[in-house]
């Protein structure tokens, strides 16, 4: 995981939430794309409901898990 393919889930439209699994077991949800910050070795998570801010490195990301798949626009 990098920088690259966390802006690509943040800039999908329409944006799909997901959940980061890390090495040590621990899961953080990114419900909306304005709840994480990129730099260039860390994904940084806000959890507004929590009032809590958690800093991921890369390097500790196992997978991502998405949480719903988008709808397909009705024709």
């Amino acid at each position: 995981m990098n920088q690259e393919y966390f802006r690509k889930l943040l800039n999908a439209r329409p944006f799909v939430p997901f959940v980061v699994h890390l090495s040590s077991g621990v899961t953080h949800a990114v419900r909306y794309p304005g709840c994480a910050a990129l730099t260039r070795t860390r994904l940084v998570i806000t959890d507004p409901d929590a009032d809590r801010i958690v800093v991921c490195s890369y390097l500790h990301i196992a997978s991502v898990e998405m949480l719903h798949q988008p709808l397909e626009p009705a024709m």
